[in-house]
């Protein structure tokens, strides 16, 4: 039966999202998004800026929301269910439109993140692990693992990329300072992205004027010559391939070191066989979702989903985190099981969205993810926390999740 109950009706509503708090345990969602997945599936939420939402939560309904063209990814509309305080949508940022626009800016750097391009990137990846794991195992312990290789490797490989230099990466790692917590004010939010864009705007011209072999050289000649770009999207689209190409993967490059750490038997078996770093990682991602607010949607037509009516103009937040571990599409979803995909099994978990606004550099992030666990075992076998699981320092006050520290020993 379709209920038609719209989330402005419903009384006592629970607040949305869900940050800071609300955690048994850091590693799993919270225990009501279990809760709501059982028995109402299709949530009336209260925002956080005070409009009404509904948080959609089992597998199946995530994914037919994010499928579905008739639910809205930009967040210029009104009535959008903002997870903070609404931001601007620059030129050039793709994740937060939808087509043609979002098609259109999409294509011109998708090239750049296929399998081929991204194998042909793996030498150089590599080459970075390489060096940084060094620099742990040749420094003192304990020693700070997401300072030392969960956050610099990330960096360094999307800024390559890019065409930032090396040097000037530590200003975009600042600005993320600013980004990322959920209570910095909107204002000095907005002042941060202008200084950021005025960086990369400089940047652009100069590498228009003097290009090298880097994706924002070939943006400026191929594509903003042909008219396929503007300048100010050519500026907006390597701003967001920075910063999504460096916060997420070394959020989840953190976890996925901790996953193992605090599962030392299967930790063991990746160590001994790196066949398993594949399927372990892929495991991570299902397990936990650094995306943890969730992906919002604005319907623009009346729709069904999960026999609940979403009405056009009503929002909805589409919860990975949720779906990951929504027991009709994982058997045992609450442990954390290597096995799970083993090469005969599809890797169907939502860690990095699905539709047309999929992150576009899942490949990109899987191969630093794996370099990043078979480097790391290899060269210090011993690896182990250095203090208590209790004291791991969670980013419980950011949109992405992850851990401040991940300090170890050997």
């Amino acid at each position: 039966m379709t209920q038609t109950d719209s989330p402005v009706e419903a009384e006592a509503l629970p607040d949305y999202p869900w940050i800071g708090h609300n955690r048994e345990c850091p590693l799993d969602p919270p225990p009501l998004i279990g809760r709501l997945r059982a028995d109402k599936p299709v949530a009336p939420v209260r925002m956080s800026q005070g409009m009404d939402a509904w948080l959609v939560t089992r597998y199946e309904d995530v994914k037919a929301v994010l499928a579905d063209r008739r639910f809205s990814a930009d967040r210029r509309r009104p009535n959008f269910p903002h997870v903070g305080p609404p931001r601007p949508v620059p030129p050039g940022n793709f994740v937060h439109i939808d087509p043609p626009d979002h098609t259109r800016l999409r294509r011109l750097v998708s090239r750049t993140f296929t399998v081929k391009t991204v194998e042909s990137l793996r030498p150089r990846i590599q080459e970075f692990t390489e060096q940084l794991v060094e620099r742990i195992a040749d420094g003192p312990a304990p020693a700070d693992l997401k300072e030392g290789l969960a956050h610099p490797l990330p960096v360094k490989v999307i800024s390559e990329l890019i065409g930032i230099p090396h040097a000037d990466a530590s200003f975009f790692t600042e600005a993320t300072k600013v980004f990322m917590p959920t209570d910095t004010p909107i204002e000095r939010a907005r002042e941060k992205v202008m200084e950021v864009r005025e960086y990369v705007d400089a940047l652009a011209k100069r590498k228009k004027a003097d290009p090298a072999d880097d994706l924002m050289s070939r943006l400026a000649l191929e594509r903003e010559a042909h008219g396929e770009c503007t300048h100010d999207e050519l500026v907006g689209l390597s701003l967001v391939l920075m910063f999504g190409g460096y916060e997420t993967t070394s959020n989840m490059i953190g976890l996925a070191l901790l996953l193992l750490l605090v599962h030392p038997e299967q930790l063991a078996r990746v160590r001994e066989d790196p066949e398993l770093v594949k399927p372990a990682v892929e495991e991570v991602m299902r397990y936990i979702t650094v995306v943890h607010t969730g992906l919002p949607r604005l319907a623009t037509e009346d729709v069904e989903i999960g026999g609940q009516l979403i009405r056009a103009g009503e929002g909805v937040i589409a919860s990975l985190a949720s779906a990951n571990r929504d027991e009709r599409a994982f058997a045992c979803p609450e442990q954390f099981d290597i096995d799970r995909f083993d090469g005969q099994r599809e890797a169907h978990h939502l860690g990095f969205g699905y539709g047309i606004h999929q992150c576009i550099g899942q490949m990109l992030a899987r191969v630093q993810l794996r370099a990043a666990v078979e480097t790391l075992l290899r060269r210090l076998p011993e690896l182990r926390l250095a203090v208590p699981f209790e004291q791991v320092p969670f980013r419980h006050d950011m949109f992405l999740y992850g851990v401040h520290s991940l300090p170890v020993t050997w």
